[in-house]
């Protein structure tokens, strides 16, 4: 009878213990699904799934990539350990914190991997020994890509606003864990890259944006993708405004600017260094011509106000530099209106002047062209040379020359019919000495010799 009562004592402990020994494992899971996934679950080796014998660095150093075992650890790359583990498909996470760049390497544990810009998932199942039972080598299993957990990327917006100016801002992510991803943005001038709020910058849980400035694009936009390696994406907007309504520099080309010739046959050229240039004069000769720089359609809609600037110099202009150069503005099919172009400290070099003009209320609302009108002439012609032009929104900033005297063309041809008047005259003269014999008027202010003998005389009028 003792023995009967032992049996069975024996008998119930053992049961007991099966069910013990069977309650520590859990459902099975599968490890490419991207779920969270107990250290204990009994799982599958996840697809992809290679095993390799390392020998450490002291016995012929097997490498994994770049990653090593040297000292009984894992090195060449950065690691965390994630602790004991049933097998690779137990490692289901990408942890935040923990990382080095070295990890003793303990059979039945695991750990993940950055390396060449990829995460590794890696689960060491035992060591193997020489004849001295000295450990040189471990039998690991690994998987790259690790993806991680499967979840979207979410934002705090789905869309910001920049200003015209040169930007950047950093957005991170809303999401706990670390998701591996890929970013792109569908415009040149923003650009996007990934960022960290964490010590280690692999371990990528944000974007950063970067967007040149915007002179006269209008208001842009960038569509910018995140993209997870289970392939879910995430969308996200970069809304920019323009600084100018319209801005061209001539220094960079014509643009959307052409050249036409309505009289004569010169044509405006345009170079890095001096922007957009005319002139009737070339080799030794002067060639008369009158000749436009015409803009393309240009929207001044949903405006209050609006002005425009130009950044100009002009030399050798002489008896007419208001006629010579205009600066025109039309809406639709309407003629050319002249604005009120002013040539205060212009003329006479190549010094470049900015100028503020004012845009009329009839333009505003409508879309709009504008052109730059040059006349040459066979006894002369200036040099006109722009840099650039451009349209904003507002009232015009005051110009340093707005009370000066107004500069104006002079009176006369210089034929004794219509000679020059004095004005005239002395801009003639600061211009060069004319070619040919001019007539000009005025009254004797003063008489400093007079020649009976020849009948000349020195006077100044």
């Amino acid at each position: 009878m003792p023995l009967r009562r032992n049996t069975c004592s024996n008998l119930i402990a053992l049961l007991c213990l099966c069910v013990t020994l069977s309650a520590c494992h859990e459902e099975s899971a599968i490890p490419d699904e991207g779920t969270p996934i107990s250290p204990t679950a009994i799982v599958p080796d996840p697809e992809g799934t290679v095993s390799i014998s390392m020998r450490t660095s002291n016995s012929g150093k097997t490498q994994l990539d770049d990653i090593y075992i040297h000292n009984e650890n894992f090195a060449g790359a950065h690691f965390v350990s994630v602790g004991y583990v049933n097998g690779l498909g137990n490692i289901s996470k990408i942890p935040s914190k923990g990382w080095a760049s070295e990890v003793s390497v303990i059979e039945r544990h695991g750990y993940v991997a950055y390396c060449n810009d990829v995460f590794y998932r890696i689960f060491v199942e035992n060591n193997y020994t020489n004849k001295d039972n000295e450990i040189i080598g471990y039998d690991v299993k690994y998987q790259k890509p690790f993806k991680g957990i499967d979840e979207a990327i979410t934002l705090p917006m789905d869309s910001i606003m920049f200003q015209s100016n040169v930007s950047s801002e950093r957005i991170f992510f809303k999401n706990e864990n670390i998701i591996p991803f890929s970013v792109e943005s569908d415009q040149s001038w923003c650009h996007v890259q990934k960022c960290s709020s964490f010590n280690e910058y692999f371990l990528s849980n944000g974007i950063e944006i970067y967007c040149y400035e915007n002179l006269n694009e209008g208001t842009r936009i960038a569509n910018i993708s995140i993209t997870t390696l289970y392939g879910r994406v995430t969308t996200f907007k970069v809304i920019q405004q323009a600084k100018y309504l319209f801005y061209h520099s001539f220094l960079d080309g014509f643009g959307s600017f052409t050249t036409h010739s309505e009289q004569g046959n010169i044509s405006w050229t345009t170079n890095s260094r001096y922007g957009a240039v005319i002139t009737g004069y070339n080799n030794w000769e002067n060639k008369a011509g009158v000749t436009y720089l015409i803009s393309s359609e240009i929207s001044l809609t949903d405006i209050d106000s609006a002005y425009l600037q130009i950044e100009q110099a002009i030399n050798y202009a002489k008896l007419t530099p208001v006629a010579d150069h205009k600066l025109l503005i039309r809406g639709g099919n309407e003629n050319w209106y002249e604005l009120p172009m002013r040539l205060n400290g212009l003329g006479t070099s190549f010094e470049y002047i900015p100028q503020n003009i004012q845009i009329p209320q009839h333009f505003i609302g409508k879309r709009v062209q504008i052109a730059l009108k040059h006349t040459a002439h066979e006894s002369y012609s200036s040099t006109w040379e722009v840099k650039n032009i451009f349209i904003s929104k507002g009232t015009a900033p005051k110009n340093s020359f707005d009370d000066e005297e107004l500069i104006t063309d002079g009176i006369g041809s210089g034929t004794k019919d219509d000679p020059y008047d004095v004005p005239t005259t002395i801009k003639l003269i600061a211009a060069g000495p004319p070619s040919t014999p001019v007539y000009t008027k005025g009254i004797v202010s003063q008489v400093d010799e007079v020649s009976e003998q020849y009948g000349n005389a020195t006077y100044y009028i």
